[in-house]
């Protein structure tokens, strides 16, 4: 008796898909990885800040120079352990701190900083001049930067 070629069509595809579920439930050796889920977990929501600019927040402060006004000082208020200056100024700029910092790094170009107390500044941005009292590690790391000990 022969059979109907659609029947052995049929057949046929039964077999494969048959043969197919087979091999994709065991052709891996490794555990399961880890399911994604679509919505973010705290932990990763968390890790997602913004900067905030112009303010000392949890003890670090960054101040976008380019944002200063022209000819107008900026002064940072309050205590803050780490200050970062980032940005090119704009002429006459010049960036207050008067109180004791830390870490002192200057990314940004062309700013005149003021600061009264500082233990590490580290300049790899260029053509800024920084005045500081007492003594300080400095690592000028840029090019045509002035940083002066002030008595």
């Amino acid at each position: 008796m022969s059979q109907h070629p659609l029947s052995r069509t049929v057949a046929t595809l039964a077999l494969t898909a048959a043969m197919i579920g087979a091999l994709a439930g065991c052709s891996s050796s490794s555990a399961p990885g880890p399911t994604r889920s679509a919505t973010p977990t705290s932990s990763a929501s968390a890790s997602a800040t913004k900067t905030v600019y112009d303010k000392c927040v949890d003890g670090h402060a960054t101040i976008l120079a380019s944002d200063v006004a022209k000819g107008k000082p900026f002064t940072l208020r309050g205590a803050c352990d780490s200050v970062s200056i980032v940005g090119k100024a704009k002429n006459h700029t010049t960036i207050h701190l008067p109180d004791t910092v830390k870490l002192l790094v200057i990314e940004g170009d062309d700013t005149t900083v003021d600061a009264h107390s500082v233990a590490t500044i580290i300049v790899p941005g260029s053509h800024n001049t920084i005045t500081y009292k007492g003594t300080a590690d400095v690592q000028d790391q840029g090019q045509d930067n002035s940083i002066t000990a002030a008595q």
